[in-house]
């Protein structure tokens, strides 16, 4: 994601929270601390991340989050319930495919 550094993840049990340094102006050294729910809008359907969806969380294991590749893509994974029943499979989802750093503020555009 353009204009930020630092980004990680957090959760409080309940919910999972991207966080991350925003910069905020011109200055290439004005940066400010953003986070942004990550349950508002991304979801679990079929055992698949859906992003318009909502509370992931609820049904998610071993989540956990990472920079990847030369391009520096900021992926988070899950382990997501299918539906047949405890069948878990691995999933992941590229957060910048609908966040952004809009003014200094993690946002997430549809």
């Amino acid at each position: 994601m353009n204009g930020t550094k630092n980004l990680g993840i957090r959760s409080d049990g309940a919910d999972t929270y991207l966080y991350g340094e925003c910069r905020f102006n011109e200055d290439p050294w004005a940066y400010r601390r953003s986070e942004i729910r990550l349950d508002d809008f991304l979801g679990d359907e079929h055992g698949f991340f859906k992003w318009g969806g909502h509370d992931f969380t609820e049904k998610a294991v071993g989540v956990r989050f990472g920079i990847e590749g030369q391009q520096h893509v900021p992926v988070l994974h899950a382990y997501l319930r299918g539906d047949f029943g405890d069948d878990y499979a691995e999933r992941d989802v590229n957060l910048a495919e609908h966040i952004y750093n809009y003014g200094g503020n993690l946002q997430y555009r549809p």
